[in-house]
């Protein structure tokens, strides 16, 4: 058993949250951005939240707190998931929209610079992000003002659109202008979380459209292992199974109480121990399984991800389970499962056991599906699509013998397999793509 350790980090002041006793001369862009912010007064404090999109995972008041950004492990927020002092919102929105903040400032007051901080959010941060202003006054916002409204408004760009990084601060000077606004919009392109915004009303000394961006922030605590942890059986009569395995009896062919592996996976970017998956014991908490990195377009086009599974038993795969009990705003959209089987030369490919199905309304629950033509395989393939997170697979099947230890696939063969599956999990990527849109927000 791996033991895995949390590294804790001792808490610090932002730089744009602390008044210095003094501050050194410098000419280095990042640097004077970051003296700036520790000379001025934060304008966009505690402005007053009045309208946004989305904020299932994390309130978009946390935007304009006055007090730093802070992050606990494995601490997780029952029907939201891991606990994030930030704005954090749900997975899956139509890729070509995004989501949106209003604030109304405490003073009317010019923009002069901004910082955005996307800290303790990676993978999972926006990728890109815009700031707007408008002036309004109170007489002009109707009593429940909708999105069609803020969205008339004559909003003035204070930024282009900005690429963001993980767990970094972005600074930005706008254009010089001596214009004043009540209220900004801050926009997240298309989804994701970002920890912080802070404004000053007077620019620095260097030149307009200037963003630099630091990432040298404090490493962001590991996530708890799960292998550590208690953990409770689920009752359902799949340890008395191991002990009692016959010809015909139903099993889990790739549990891993019964010699069940993953052998690759696309991508488990918030998983301490992926292998989790295969477990028969109830999932604890959202971290206990598989969930990936958010998914963006990338060329207009999105892939599957997927998780390569080698059965500990053999037998016909009859039936497919999936478990998202913890996961409420990040299940995947849409899953398949695939199957690997070789002809006597040796020749293998992937065949569709179960078609594209859609889960997401399974959210904090199981799906469960009966594969129409059940089959005996190598390898099975979990697809699922765009991202998101799943706690266990169960591929439900009548035990046949045990797998052979020995017969493995050459690396060559396996690096076949890989390649191959991706275009059979994509094959109709556009309908996929057109399938994940949630809302569309010009």
């Amino acid at each position: 058993m791996n033991t895995l350790h949390s590294t804790s980090v001792a808490p610090y002041q932002a730089e744009y949250l602390t008044t210095p006793t003094h501050t050194p001369q410098t000419t280095e862009p990042l640097a004077i951005f970051k003296q700036h912010f520790v000379q001025h007064k934060n304008i966009f404090a505690n402005a007053d939240l009045l309208y946004v999109t989305n904020q299932d995972f994390a309130d978009a008041n946390n935007l304009v707190l006055s007090t730093d950004p802070t992050f606990t492990p494995g601490l997780f927020i029952p029907g939201k998931g891991q606990a994030y002092s930030s704005w954090e919102t749900s997975r899956h929105q139509n890729p070509y929209a995004k989501d949106f903040a209003i604030f109304k400032l405490n003073t009317p007051s010019q923009i002069g610079a901004f910082c955005l901080s996307t800290e303790f959010h990676d993978g999972n941060h926006a990728p890109q992000s815009q700031v707007w202003g408008c002036s309004l006054h109170d007489g002009e916002i109707p009593n429940e003002p909708d999105e069609k409204f803020w969205l008339a408004q004559h909003w003035i760009p204070l930024s282009p659109r900005l690429d963001l990084k993980g767990h970094a601060k972005h600074y930005y000077q706008p254009p010089a202008d001596n214009q004043s606004f009540t209220h900004f919009r801050l926009d997240n392109i298309p989804d994701g979380g970002i920890s912080r915004i802070a404004a000053t009303s007077a620019a620095t000394a260097l030149a307009p459209n200037s963003l630099q961006v630091d990432t040298a922030l404090p490493p962001i605590p590991a996530l708890s292992a799960y292998n550590d942890q208690p953990h409770t059986k689920s009752g359902n009569g799949a340890y008395s199974i191991i002990y009692d395995l016959k010809p015909g009896v139903t099993c889990n062919l790739v549990s891993n109480t019964l010699g069940g592996k993953i052998l690759a996976t696309s991508d488990h970017r918030f998983s301490e121990s992926p292998e989790r998956i295969l477990s028969e014991e109830s999932p604890i908490d959202m971290g206990d399984g598989i969930e990936t990195s958010r998914q963006r377009l990338n060329n207009n086009t999105m892939k599957w991800h997927y998780t390569i599974l080698k059965p500990g038993v053999l037998g016909k795969a009859t039936q497919l389970t999936c478990d998202y009990a913890h996961f409420v705003y990040n299940t995947p959209v849409m899953i398949q499962l695939l199957g690997w089987n070789e002809d006597d030369r040796g020749n293998g490919h992937w065949e569709l056991l179960l078609d594209t199905v859609r889960v997401k309304e399974h959210s904090q629950d199981q799906f469960t599906a009966d594969i129409p033509s059940p089959k005996q395989c190598t390898m099975y393939a979990y697809g699922f699509f765009p991202c998101g997170g799943t706690h266990r697979i169960n591929i439900t099947g009548n035990y046949a013998g045990k797998a052979d230890k020995n017969s493995s696939l050459t690396t060559m063969k396996f690096d076949q397999a890989v390649q191959q599956l991706q275009p059979v999990l994509s094959r109709d990527i556009e309908r996929d793509i057109q399938n994940i849109s949630r809302r569309q927000i010009s």
